[in-house]
């Protein structure tokens, strides 16, 4: 019986930057490489590498987690990588290993692309079901973010623009994201704090817990298959909510800013501040729906007129 080994190698490496316009990591340079202990126990890689930032980040991730997180004191764009290889043999684990490479390059439209590419196996098999990357991005600006990876968590914090995130099998954590929002994952939970609109949330197995930012005012979606759901509301937000589960309860809160509440159990619908511009729609097939908005915030009273200065005549001698 043929077995599939993973190997973990201790492998570091940065790259030059070429140009802040062209493919970064076109070469590597190995330092300190420990391929496997005596055991053959996975052990890390960690490889590095940087591109000047700015523009849409592209991830396509492989098998592993991928977190993008806001430094401002950074000056580019930094990714570490950790790498898991298989093959047929520790001996083949280990060389493919040496030979995977971080590619962190600049699209036509001056994008980055970010991803990792792994050498075929001895048997002509383009990938190992063992094979992956866990990548660490950091930066201090980014003008949009798309995330793709087939088997791993997503963890997203403290930017801007466009974020398109999907996963098929791994949590969705989202903290602090100004701009429209798409999540979905096939099996995982999704929590969203402070995200902008439009927002559209989807998991086909899991629950979902959101809040949009204050300010935000435009369309919310969610859609779990197997989840309760929790969706806060800011005060700047007004519209028409509808929330459906086929296995559970619906509790709407509008927190003395809704009206036409009409909840049956496990279908309710509210308008928030009257009918508004925006919707927020909330379908759960197995679970509790909770919507609450948030009360306005108090008028702050406006401070006393300060009574003119009376001129004091001159004394007449």
């Amino acid at each position: 019986m043929q077995h599939t080994r993973t190997s973990f190698a201790t492998l570091a490496w940065r790259s030059a930057l070429v140009s802040t316009m062209l493919a970064v990591a076109g070469c590597i340079t190995v330092r300190n490489s420990n391929v496997a202990d005596t055991d053959h126990r996975s052990i890390a890689v960690i490889t590095d590498t940087s591109v000047a930032e700015g523009g849409k980040l592209l991830v396509d991730g492989t098998n592993g987690r991928v977190t993008v997180s806001r430094d401002p004191t950074l000056s580019q764009l930094e990714v570490t990588a950790e790498f898991h290889c298989g093959g047929a043999t520790q001996a083949e684990s280990n060389d493919r290993v040496k030979h995977t490479r971080l590619i962190a390059e600049r699209t036509t439209d001056g994008g980055i692309h970010v991803h990792a590419k792994f050498p075929a196996l001895q048997s002509g098999a383009a990938h190992s079901p063992s094979d992956s990357a866990n990548l660490d991005i950091r930066a201090a600006r980014l003008d949009g973010i798309e995330i793709t990876t087939n088997n791993g968590r997503i963890k997203v914090e403290g930017f801007a623009g466009q974020l398109k995130a999907r996963t098929s099998n791994g949590v969705i954590r989202i903290n602090g994201h100004s701009g429209p929002v798409l999540l979905q994952t096939s099996n995982g939970t999704i929590d969203a704090r402070n995200i902008g609109t439009p927002a559209e949330l989807e998991t086909s197995n899991g629950t979902v817990e959101a809040s949009l930012a204050s300010g935000q005012d435009g369309p919310v979606s969610v859609r779990t298959s197997n989840g309760g759901v929790r969706l806060e509301l800011p005060a700047s937000w007004s519209g028409h909510v509808e929330a459906e589960t086929s296995n559970g309860r619906v509790n709407l809160e509008g927190s003395g800013r809704s009206k036409n509440i009409a909840i049956d159990k496990a279908h309710g619908t509210m308008d928030i501040d009257g009918a508004g511009k925006s919707k927020a729609s909330i379908l759960s097939s197995n679970g509790n729906v909770r919507v609450t908005a948030l009360a306005a915030a108090p008028a702050t009273a406006a401070a006393p007129a300060t009574p003119a200065a009376t001129a004091t005549p001159p004394v007449t001698k």
